[in-house]
C-alpha cells in the first residue's frame, strides 16, 4: 500500500477549541485497512500517528492543538495531507508478577482484552512503584478492576 495524498482544510469546531481533518473515502479505502485504520499523518512536514474515526457520517482524524502548533496549522487552513498505515504499537511486556496474579485470578483473556492503552497505563503504574509493597497493592487492583 503506498502513501494517500490529498488536500483539504482544516475544519475549526464552532464551540470549542477542536479540530479535525476529514478524510475522503476513496482515501480510506484506497489504504486497504478497514475503517478505523491506525495512520501516519504528515501536515507541513510535521509526523504524527492518529486513528480515523467517524463523525456525523465523515471519516475524520483529529488534530490536537499540540499537533496543530508543531505543524504550524490553525483551523480553516488548507494543508496538503500524506496518510499511510502505520504499523501496529508494540505489545507491552507484562511482567512475571503481573502474568501470575492475572493467571491465578484467571483474568488474562481480561486483560488481553482491555484497552491498549488501558493495559499500558496499569503496566506504568507497577513498573513505577518504588517498593515491593506498592507493586503488590497495585498488582491487587488491577485484579480488582478487572473482575469489575
Amino acid at each position: 500500500m503506498s502513501a494517500q495524498k490529498f488536500r483539504t482544510r482544516i475544519l475549526a469546531g464552532q464551540t470549542k477549541n477542536v479540530t479535525g481533518i476529514e478524510v475522503p473515502p476513496h482515501v480510506i479505502d484506497a489504504l486497504g485497512a478497514g475503517q478505523r485504520p491506525r495512520l501516519k499523518v504528515r501536515l507541513n512536514g510535521y509526523e504524527y500517528i492518529s486513528t480515523v474515526g467517524k463523525m456525523d457520517g465523515k471519516f475524520m482524524i483529529s488534530l490536537s492543538a499540540q499537533h496543530r502548533e508543531a505543524a504550524g496549522l490553525k483551523g480553516d487552513d488548507e494543508v496538503d495531507v500524506t496518510l499511510e498505515l502505520a504499523e501496529a504499537p508494540t505489545p507491552a511486556i507484562v511482567p512475571d508478577d503481573v502474568a501470575s496474579a492475572l493467571r491465578s485470578a484467571g483474568l488474562e483473556a481480561s486483560f488481553e482484552s482491555a484497552a491498549p492503552s488501558r493495559r499500558k497505563e496499569w503496566l506504568r503504574q507497577i513498573e513505577e512503584a518504588k517498593t515491593p509493597e506498592t507493586r503488590a497493592r497495585r498488582i491487587a487492583k488491577i485484579v480488582d478492576a478487572l473482575r469489575g
